[in-house]
């Protein structure tokens, strides 16, 4: 229940942050992530270099638990040059939850590269998250994933 109740709020936040808009002026993007976790995320742009993510997806690594995660993203643009679109690199600090027979919380540091097109509203991307498990237990260990989202 609490997994759920944690999406729920994180989703209202999102929906309840203004429109600075990221680079291509696009407030909000839903997309999928494919990886550990694969499911749904959501970002949404603070300001032309910051953004708040949130996911909902399956960890199939244990068995098929319901996992969560929402983090507080920064985007350094300009270090990989194109001549068209633009990738950022983006990381930040975020919290996650693992919810199957047990549940399994704690602290995510996500750094990923996204590549951002010129002329329609989509980006691909992809992320490493260092994961330190605080509840029930600690322990450390990483996901990844690949994504795309479309912003609306």
């Amino acid at each position: 229940m609490r997994p759920t109740v944690f999406f729920a709020c994180a989703l209202l936040l999102t929906a309840s942050m203004g429109t600075a808009g990221p680079p291509e002026s696009k407030a909000t993007g839903l997309g999928f992530i494919l990886g550990e976790p694969t499911g749904l995320m959501l970002k949404s742009w603070l300001s032309r270099t910051t953004a708040f993510d949130v996911a909902a997806a399956w960890s199939f690594e244990d068995e098929g638990a319901f996992y969560v995660h929402a983090d507080y993203l920064a985007h350094s643009f300009g270090l990989i040059e194109t001549k068209r679109g633009r990738i950022p690199l983006h990381y930040g600090i975020g919290g996650w939850a693992k919810v199957d027979h047990k549940t399994r919380a704690g602290f995510r540091i996500p750094v990923g590269l996204s590549y951002l097109f010129d002329k329609i509203p989509l980006d691909i991307f992809v992320e490493v998250g260092g994961m330190l498990e605080v509840v029930p237990k600690t322990d450390f260990w990483a996901n990844a994933f690949v994504g795309v989202r479309y912003y609306f």
